[in-house]
């Protein structure tokens, strides 16, 4: 890591169809742990947020019914996860984790970095 202020300034903000089941996800997959889980009664989540160290992903379920004020279909987002060594976090989470539909992919990042 260079010296880039590890300070978090954007805080992606997901809805899922099954909440619950996409925090344990990100938990088993990424290593996320849940530091506040706001459950309604239904058993949907109104808020929840997980966190990686510094980094932080707050979320909850999309409503069944009536009005959204954040109207918008669930799950089209994409999120960008960079990790050290994407060879190694695939092979550590494979198991644990669902299928993804694509492969790890090692990319040139705007601050140089690389994988093998």
């Amino acid at each position: 890591m260079t010296a880039i202020d590890r300070r978090q300034n954007v805080y992606p903000a997901l809805r899922y169809r099954d909440a619950p089941a996409a925090i344990r996800w990100i938990e088993s997959a990424f290593g996320f742990k849940a530091e506040s889980v706001h459950p309604n009664p239904d058993g949907t989540i109104a808020h929840a947020e997980v966190r990686c160290g510094c980094d932080l992903i707050m979320l909850g379920s999309m409503p069944r019914t009536g009005e959204d004020r954040l109207a918008g279909p669930a799950g089209h987002a994409w999120v960008y996860v960079a990790v050290d060594d994407t060879r190694r976090h695939s092979r550590a989470r494979r198991l644990r984790a669902p299928r993804s539909s694509r492969s790890p992919t090692t990319r040139s990042t705007a601050r140089g970095a690389t994988s093998p």
